[in-house]
């Protein structure tokens, strides 16, 4: 698991962290709900500026790869961002019970657009992003398979990945602020 912390935030992580917790034993269990086959889980430590800290235990459910793990500073600076084995959950740092689960799995990539205030989710075929209110934009289906984002010029995303019908790998830009295919 590594940390990308390129948006504002407003707390310390650390990671590789064993239990107990070491957060005056303030530990949050996460996980999706929905009855999954646990294949790891991954421990955090997020130490908020004005508050207590505590450690989370995040539920994974992929293989990786293709999946990743990884710590995101979210557009809102009091959100953090754990994506454990292709399982993202978006946590208020001050009162952890309070996450949701990131619209995109299994997450094989994710970018950070810190001009924008910006997360972007990939799996397999599609796109989704987060702005600090939640849920922007969500772009099924670019391609058939192994999506891979490439490169941002500007709000232009560049994505390549697999078109089944024809063998061949495509490439695909979309509008970071929209969510829509640029030609």
């Amino acid at each position: 698991m590594k940390p990308v912390l390129d948006l504002p935030h407003d707390y310390d992580i650390a990671l590789n962290v064993d239990l107990p917790a070491g957060t005056n034993g303030r530990l949050f269990e996460f996980n999706p709900g929905n009855g999954v086959t646990v294949r790891t889980r991954c421990l955090v430590e997020v130490h908020p500026e004005a508050a207590n800290g505590w450690t989370g235990r995040f539920v994974g459910d992929y293989d990786e790869p293709p999946a990743i793990s990884v710590v995101v500073s979210s557009p809102d600076p009091r959100r953090v961002c754990v994506v454990c084995s292709g399982r993202g959950y978006l946590v208020d740092i001050d009162q952890p019970q309070q996450f949701g689960l990131v619209e995109c799995f299994p997450i094989c990539s994710v970018r950070p657009i810190a001009p924008l205030d910006l997360i972007v989710f990939g799996n397999f075929t599609d796109l989704v992003a987060y702005a600090r209110g939640g849920l922007l934009w969500k772009t099924p289906g670019l391609v058939s398979d192994e999506l891979n984002i490439v490169d941002l010029d500007g709000e232009l995303l560049t994505v390549d990945g697999l078109n089944t019908a024809t063998g061949q790998t495509v490439r695909v830009a979309v509008d970071v602020r929209t969510g829509q295919l640029k030609v």
